[in-house]
Order: structure tokens, then sequence, then C-alpha cells
């Protein structure tokens, strides 16, 4: 009885890790078809042409964490920070965001250096 017990949970702990192991893959799977998508649709180009029409001065270089299309950030790196950051900070966010969403990205976190 004890032996059949033992199997039993030998069994299910093994379900559960196989479950686990599809969950991540399934996520990765989403991840690299978020960033697959950014780079067909050239993105970080469309970005810091937008940028560069509003005065701003974007290097060209980005960061882009996916954990899962609700959980996504960009960092975005300037020149120069204008002298009003936050104000500046709020028209970033929402010409990229714009951009995002024309491009059925969803929302991104976004952070400005």
């Amino acid at each position: 009885m004890i032996l059949l017990i033992g199997m039993i949970n030998i069994v299910n702990y093994f379900d559960h890790m196989v479950g686990e192991q599809k969950a991540v893959s399934s996520q990765i799977e989403k991840s690299d078809k978020i960033m697959s998508d950014i780079k067909m649709i050239k993105l970080q180009e469309q970005i810091v042409k937008k940028l560069k029409q509003e005065g701003y001065t974007p290097t060209g270089t980005f960061g882009f964490s996916i954990s899962s299309f609700e959980k996504k950030s960009i960092t975005i790196d300037l020149l120069e920070i204008p002298k009003e950051k936050t104000a500046a900070e709020i028209e970033i966010h929402k010409i990229v965001n714009e951009i995002f969403q024309e491009n059925e990205l969803g929302l991104f976190e976004i952070t400005i250096q």
C-alpha cells in the first residue's frame, strides 16, 4: 500500500513538472512571437522617426523585456533628457504607446533614460 501511494506521488510530481514545462515553453513562444513582430514591423525605426519629428533625440538604442503579452517593457535611450523631464516622459509615453497600439502590440511599460 505504501509503495502504491509512493508511485502515485511520483506520477503526480512528474505530471506537475511536465505541465510547468509546457507553460514555460508556451510563454517563451509568445515572447518570441512579439519580438519577431517588433522586428518585422521595424518598430524601433518607427519610434525613432516619430520621436525625432517631435523634437526628441533618441539614440536608437532600446531594451525590451517581454514576459507575456500583458507584461512588456521598453527602455528608450535619449541623447539628452529635456529640462522638463516629467512632461517629456508623459509625451513620449503617449507617442510610443500610440505606435504600439497602431501595430496591435498592446501597452508597454516605458522607461526613458
